[in-house]
């Protein structure tokens, strides 16, 4: 017997009245049936070849009690019976091209027991009788592996991997009382390939995992079965409404207790969220399947309802319906029947992103004699979807995609995702702003689909071509896909066009989208980003937590030890957190391979770029005026829904100090509405010293900052908790520049401020305060001290130090306490990206940069080769020479100490190849504290810094270093303008750029050689230091061509620039 598509958790009932016994529904109206019966606690058995697979073990005389207890939903790979074999996002996706072919078949291996690898599971099930005699079936959605079921000893049926709900027909093998079902999954799929078995065959997006990995259960149909539904709405003109929708919308209305006859009846009944309600039209297709030897005469009735978290069970939210033609018709004696009617409903909630409103159709089936056969319920939502010019419209309006691709996994379950890590994906992607979620290679679990039904996500749902039309079957009335998608190992043109038309013939309206399709002749929208959107990137990462895993090994097991072709390596045994790629293969290369690094970490995270994904996605935009910068709009740029209540803070930062600010509440913003704002300040006043008579703060303010530009900072935030975070939350940020170098206020004397500071704000803690800088007016000369292995030039309160062997400066001491703990160098390499090592054009004993040169190699041979010194003027100089093969000429860095204690570092070079970074390294006291003006608090680079604001941050409240599983670039911070190194409270170290150009820092306790070296975390050594990286230029950290376009400094040209060192009193 063949498994049969079946729509999900479509559960049969005996009567409308069971469906609302309860005030409080369970999550997604998913009511408990007395023909149901979950199957969630099995005997298990791993069987490592074939041979190992115990004789007779389907009869129900095996005697299995020395068998495992395993909990369904489940991989047995995450309960101690071997390993993924990849976790990897798209299979041999990583591969370099030094990689051999016998590399490239062990990495295919790896992580294989056996190929012929088995799972083994038993189930006594106990039927009453009046399950007996009703038509049971086996259902599940979804086992991975190939599979088979059988009953009482009796063979069933056997399958591929499923991935959504399919079900099989039970009754010829069972009985009442006590009956055995027992299932084999063989760990790979098998399947017919140009008319060949093709063995060892692994299910895309399934990284390996076999088993139950959904709950399966059993249910027990009527003799007419209502097989499955077919939903679509839509919204009616105002001309077809009045000839056909109800006069009123519920069946329990209430109405204005005013007998205004001029009011329309739509106007007299009242009803919430009235100004968004519409007349709609509602396409209904019921499949019935007779199971009897003779015709039955059924009527079909439906019932429409509001869904609700809790109901008046005297008064529930039902509408009217009125209908084109009734359902009524002879089903045939063991056949299947298709009836179909329009229902027509008055002022329904249309179901968005943002007013994700939905409702339930109860259908029931009477015999010719008005007995209730059986009842179902439906949920779904009233939306159209419509797309021109590969744009998408929701409800007749343009909606942008914002995506992610998603792949079902949790670190402790593989791909047998728990409810609450879906819930906790979803509001965490509804806090970024992301309104799209591409689900990649195989549909998630049905109650995902519910959880993007009920906070409104739209989904793009993909499946192999092969199942593809199965997949429509059972998810088509989720109102949150809105587009299907189709992929395979190749594209075959003709074999996708069949699919395309078998799923235009049972759902004409959705979009189809085949990324594979490089001709435009399948897909209806050409590959992302395209006029509808963009796909951000995958999700999460692909790591498993070492210690659970570890701790569902048995007691003789270690891990790793069974997996192919790779050896066993010392780590193995170390307490590390995360097991990934990196750890299932062997690669003889230097640096590693990529792993599967997404928007979060795998316990979900944020990794950086989650923030520049929500910063781009914001909901809420503000802008202002050309003529008045204090004359501002918020924008809300959603399609549909108001925005929540919001709080606004605002303030005018000098430098990051705090000049004035204040806040408010902003009421809800309609969908594409906008609310104009007047803030009391205006520019020109700051163009003059006459701004220091207005705010009572100026004087102080202005001498504190370390940078003189006027900033307006405003925060937008919740001001109550919603569906997806608290109170607080900040929903969007606007930042603006009004005036480079504000006048200072010290001009006039007696500035009397009048003007009140609202002293809810707080202010930003800058403690670099540029008027502290030493400067002596005197002007002594610099003092020049010299022994065997150092020269020393000294001022008032600062002594530089330089190394006479090794070149450049090595010490800095700001009255008596040391900043430096090594040498001062040329800087050209930093540390791959995770993204770098995913490029199939990386080779890794080379640069993603250059396929010419070695950043890594050229740093490390950089040689000192002399240095000069001389004393002109006041100015100490010292020139210092190195060499490199990666340069054209030397490098040159020249030294200019000035006797107000200020040096300027000027490094100049022509490079051979495209650079990765340049500047310069130097390790500090690991106990120093970092202080800077420019983005923060979280990383910052050139293509990718929109997320971090412009102020004043310290080291005590900034991350300076980002942990990725697998170690890797990270932590610079783009557009700084002042940084300070602080071993107190008072002294300190300035860097900044002549004129306040803006230069980038990293500040790690690491060097970018341990991050290549280091495949875990925890296997970097540190040495103790922290590692200061002063960067006039840094390669863009994404890798897209526009990036590399734009953000390109080229070889074969000179270089030079400076930077400044000041010690801060």
């Amino acid at each position: 017997m063949t498994q049969l598509p079946a729509q999900g958790y479509f559960y049969p009932y005996d009567s409308i009245d069971e469906l609302y016994a309860e005030k409080q529904p369970p999550e997604f109206g998913r009511l408990s049936s007395v023909w149901k019966l979950d199957l969630p606690n099995w005997r298990f058995f791993h069987a490592r070849t074939k041979e190992d697979i115990p004789e007779s073990w389907t009869e129900p005389e095996f005697d299995d009690d020395s068998w495992d207890l395993i909990n369904v939903p489940s991989v047995w790979q995450m309960q101690g019976y071997g390993y993924p074999s990849e976790l990897v996002y798209e299979k041999n996706a990583l591969l370099s091209k030094k990689t051999s072919k016998l590399q490239q078949r062990l990495a295919d291996d790896a992580g294989m027991e056996n190929t012929n690898d088995y799972g083994l599971y038993r189930v006594w099930v106990n039927l009453p009788e009046q399950f007996i005699h009703r038509f049971v079936y086996f259902v599940s959605d979804g086992i991975v592996g190939h599979y088979s079921i059988s009953i009482n000893g009796k063979h069933i049926s056997s399958s591929r991997s499923t991935f959504s709900t399919t079900k099989c027909l039970l009754n010829e093998a069972l009985h009442e009382g006590a009956n055995l079902i027992s299932i084999a999954v063989r760990r790979f799929d098998m399947r017919m390939e140009k008319g060949r078995l093709k063995k060892n065959v692994r299910a895309q997006g399934a990284f390996g995992f076999s088993g139950l990995f959904r709950l399966p259960y059993l249910i027990a149909e009527s003799d007419v079965e209502i097989s499955s539904v077919r939903l679509f709405s839509s919204f009616l003109t105002d001309t077809l409404a009045k000839d056909v929708v109800p006069k009123t919308a519920l069946v329990s209305s209430l109405y204005r207790s005013d007998n205004d006859d001029q009011l329309t009846d739509r106007e007299k009944e009242i009803l919430s969220d009235a100004e968004i309600r519409r007349d709609a039209g509602l396409n209904v297709e019921v499949e019935l399947f007779n199971h009897l030897p003779y015709d039955v005469q059924v009527t079909i009735n439906c019932r429409l309802m509001e869904a609700r978290d809790e109901y008046d069970l005297y008064n529930l939210p039902e509408h009217r319906l009125s209908q084109r033609k009734e359902l009524s018709d002879t089903i045939p004696k063991e056949g299947v029947k298709i009836m179909g009617t329009e229902f027509y409903a008055k002022l329904v909630l249309p179901w968005t992103d943002q007013t994700p409103n939905l409702y339930d159709l109860i259908i029931e089936v009477r015999n010719n004699k008005d007995e209730v056969i059986c009842v179902k319920k439906q949920r779904f939502g009233f939306r159209t979807i419509t797309y021109s010019e590969s744009i998408i419209h929701i409800n007749d309006v343009a909606v942008p995609i914002h995506g992610v691709k998603y792949y079902e996994f949790d670190p402790e379950d593989g791909i047998s995702v728990p409810l609450e890590r879906f819930r906790q994906d979803i509001l965490m992607m509804k806090s970024a702003n992301i309104n799209t979620i591409y689900v990649v290679h195989h549909p998630t679990d049905s109650k995902f689909f519910d959880l993007c039904d009920e906070y409104g996500m739209y989904v793009i749902l993909q499946s192999a071509a092969a199942v593809l039309p199965q997949t429509v079957y059972s998810l088509i009335n989720h109102p949150c896909i809105i587009m299907w998608s189709m992929t395979g190992k190749r594209f075959e043109e003709n074999a996708y066009l069949d699919v395309k038309q078998r799923i235009n013939a049972f759902d004409a309206k959705r979009p189809l989208y085949c990324e594979i399709d490089k001709t435009g002749t399948v897909s209806d929208m050409p590959p992302f980003p395209n006029n509808a959107g963009m796909i951000f990137g995958e999700w999460c990462d692909l790591c498993i937590n070492r210690r659970y895993l570890k701790s569902k090994l048995k007691e003789d097991k270690v891990l790793f030890e069974s997996i192919l072709a790779r050896p066993r390596r010392e780590e193995d045994t170390m307490d590390l957190k995360y097991i990934h790629q990196g750890d299932l293969v062997e690669y003889s290369e230097q640096i590693g391979v990529s792993i599967a690094q997404g928007i979060v970490d795998a316990n979900r995270r944020p990794h950086p770029i989650f923030f520049e994904v929500k910063k781009q996605c914001e909901g809420i935009k503000i802008f202002s005026s050309a003529e008045d910068p204090s004359s501002l709009n918020v924008h809300n740029v959603l399609q549909f829904g108001a925005t929540p209540s919001i709080e606004l803070k605002w303030q005018l930062l000098i430098g990051g100090v705090r000049l004035t600010g204040g806040s408010g509440i902003v009421p809800p913003i309609p969908a594409m509405g906008n609310r104009a704002m007047q803030f009391p300040f205006k520019v020109g006043d700051f163009l003059t010293s006459a701004w220091a008579q207005q705010y009572p703060k100026a004087v102080e303010v202005y001498n504190q900052a370390v940078c003189k530009e006027l900033l307006l900072d405003i925060r937008l935030t919740l001001e109550k908790d919603s569906l997806y975070a608290r109170a607080g939350f900040e929903l969007a940020f606007y930042q603006q520049v009004l005036v480079d170098e504000v006048c200072d206020p010290n001009e006039k004397d007696d500035a009397v401020g009048s003007v009140a500071e609202d002293g809810s704000i707080q202010i930003i803690d800058a403690s670099a305060l540029e008027s502290s800088l030493i400067l002596d007016e005197k002007k002594p000369a610099v003092q020049m001290l010299t022994s065997p292995a150092f020269l020393y030039a000294q001022t008032k309160h600062v002594r530089y130090g330089f190394s006479r062997h090794e070149g450049g400066l090595c010490s800095v001491k700001i009255e008596g306490k040391e900043y430096f703990d090594g040498l001062l160098e040329p800087s050209f390499y930093r540390a791959a990206s995770n993204i770098d090592r995913a490029d199939k054009s990386y080779v890794l004993s080379q640069t993603v940069f250059s396929h010419e040169t070695d950043w890594r190699t050229i740093q490390g041979e950089i040689r000192f080769i002399g240095s000069f010194y001389e004393m002109d003027g006041d100015d100490f100089h010292l020139i210092c020479k190195y060499t490199s093969n990666g340069m054209k000429g030397p490098i040159l860095v020249h030294y200019r100490v000035k006797p107000d204690g200020r040096l300027m570092a000027t490094i100049e070079f022509v490079p051979k190849f495209d650079l990765v970074r340049y500047g310069f390294r130097v390790p500090i006291d690991s106990r120093t504290h970092i202080g800077w003006y420019g983005r923060g608090n979280g990383e910052s680079y050139v293509d990718r810094k929109e997320s971090q604001r412009i102020g004043w941050f310290t080291s005590l409240d900034s991350p300076l270093y980002h942990e990725y599983a697998r170690p890797s670039e990270n932590g610079a911070h783009a557009d700084t303008k002042y940084l300070l190194l602080q071993l107190d409270d008072i002294k300190g170290l300035a860097i900044k750029k002549n004129k306040m150009d803006p230069f980038s820092f990293s500040c790690l306790p690491y060097m970018p050689e341990d991050l290549d070296d280091c495949s875990h975390q925890e296997l970097i050594e540190s040495d103790g230091r922290t590692h200061l990286y002063l960067d006039f230029y840094m390669k863009g950290i994404e890798r897209g061509p526009d990036v590399l376009d734009r953000h390109k400094v080229a070889k074969n040209v000179r270089y030079e620039e400076t930077i400044e060192f000041a010690p801060k009193l």
